[in-house]
């Protein structure tokens, strides 16, 4: 028995699917269906022991926000903490973490029944685009250039927009702004070569991740309940997990690579503990993961002896 096989024979125990359904009521079913979809074929989530996997997914499930990943609501993340010893990579923990993609984000502010249509577009030079810093306002001189039927123009901003009570709320950064952005938060950006790493989200899909980027930034002042936005604000401290590299002796936190790429950034193949990441990915061993004893914020699994 692997342990993506031992995880899911232990979600789907009698005693645990009972608990579930006391504590997500109607939900418990689909919680569990979900879990097991997130574990197929990814041994580095499995390796983090049920607790981790299930007191993030939890987070999810209190926001009613789906792990499925076809929805694109949220993702449970494994993260290998790695030291180096003797010149090579070793994992000594695996992390586990609740990141929102956004149309969890969207989800989260149009479930106040005031936000309308949440978007993002790439803005053109053949737009004409203006922008007002001081008053934050975006003027479009040619609205209908259309880049699938007109000749190629350069992206040099990105705008994104919801609705308020009928009424249009703007955000707009130029190609410039998130460029920025990118060198002094992304771990996509490589401070020794100065450039964002070619394999990287930021690499593969600029355009895809500066929109998500301004939607994300947009709705963090959109109406939401308190519980909404600090689960925002704890995924934005997720987003910029600094992974410059380190001293020998300290430990680094790796992501796992097979997750969109909208939900998370990677380090790349100039990183050494990318390789060992996706390494790990790949095993399987004999032994079961961690049991519900290893982490003590899953309070609600313990005592029940399995």
């Amino acid at each position: 028995m692997n342990e993506v096989q031992a995880v899911q024979k232990q979600l789907n125990n009698p005693k645990v699917q009972e608990k579930f359904n006391q504590i997500l009521d109607k939900q418990g079913p689909s919680f569990v269906a979900g879990l097991s979809t997130l574990l197929n074929n990814n041994e580095l989530l499995a390796k983090a022991g049920t607790n981790k996997i299930v007191t993030a997914a939890l987070k999810a499930a209190a926001l009613d926000l789906s792990l499925l990943p076809d929805l694109g609501e949220a993702y449970v993340i494994p993260y290998e903490k790695k030291r180096k010893v003797g010149g090579k990579w070793e994992t000594v923990d695996i992390d586990v973490n609740l990141q929102l993609g956004y149309r969890g984000l969207i989800k989260l502010v149009q479930n106040t029944g005031r936000v309308g249509k949440v978007a993002g577009v790439e803005i053109y030079e053949a737009n004409q685009p203006k922008y007002n810093r001081i008053y934050g306002e975006l003027t479009i001189g040619n609205p209908e250039y259309d880049p699938d039927v007109d000749e190629p123009s350069e992206v040099v901003g990105y705008l994104a927009y919801y609705y308020l009570d009928d009424k249009r709320i703007e955000n707009y950064w130029s190609k410039k702004k998130v460029l920025k952005h990118v060198e002094k938060f992304s771990q996509s950006w490589d401070n020794y070569k100065k450039e964002i790493r070619p394999k990287s989200a930021w690499g593969t899909n600029f355009d895809a991740m500066a929109i998500k980027t301004v939607i994300k930034d947009l709705l963090k002042y959109a109406p939401k309940s308190q519980q909404a936005a600090e689960a925002i604000s704890n995924d934005d401290r997720s987003d910029r997990r600094d992974v410059t590299p380190v001293e020998q002796t300290a430990v680094e936190e790796t992501p796992v690579i097979n997750v969109p790429e909208e939900a998370v950034e990677t380090p790349q193949d100039n990183d050494p503990v990318t390789e060992t990441s996706q390494k790990a990915d790949a095993t399987t061993v004999d032994t079961p993961p961690k049991g519900f004893d290893d982490n003590a914020a899953d309070d609600f699994l313990k005592g029940l002896d399995i």
